[in-house]
């Protein structure tokens, strides 16, 4: 396994290395809205060694890492891939949502008419 940076906002009963040693596969949102801690967009759905209920925990991305969104179940259309392809789904889209918000930055500092980039992948 890719040694992935865990925010250090990750608050979970079980640390991040033996929840993703559990599990083999994960679901994977890419137009989930509502999140409380973690980017807006993407989330992995992975489940939980002490919990017969399978894919009802979230993990999204923030600023530092990888972070436990919640426990809410997952749809059952949801695409199931393997953990390590869901993970490093979910590292880059952290990484495109940093480097995004720099170029913003960029922009905004050097007074150019838009502050705001948008950027769709279709």
């Amino acid at each position: 396994m890719y040694n992935y940076k865990v925010s250090k906002n990750f608050s979970m009963n079980i640390p991040f290395e033996e929840l993703i040693k559990y599990n083999k596969t994960c679901k994977i949102n890419l137009k989930s809205t509502h999140h409380f801690e973690t980017y807006e967009g993407i989330l992995i759905y992975v489940s939980h060694p002490q919990n017969k209920e399978k894919f009802y925990i979230q993990l999204g991305t923030d600023e530092d890492g990888i972070m436990y969104e919640g426990d809410y179940g997952c749809q059952d259309y949801f695409k199931e891939i393997a953990i390590e392809e869901g993970l490093k789904i979910l590292y880059k889209y952290r990484e495109l949502i940093i480097t995004k918000s720099d170029l913003e930055y960029m922009i905004l500092k050097n007074k150019l008419d838009e502050d705001i980039i948008r950027i769709e992948i279709k």
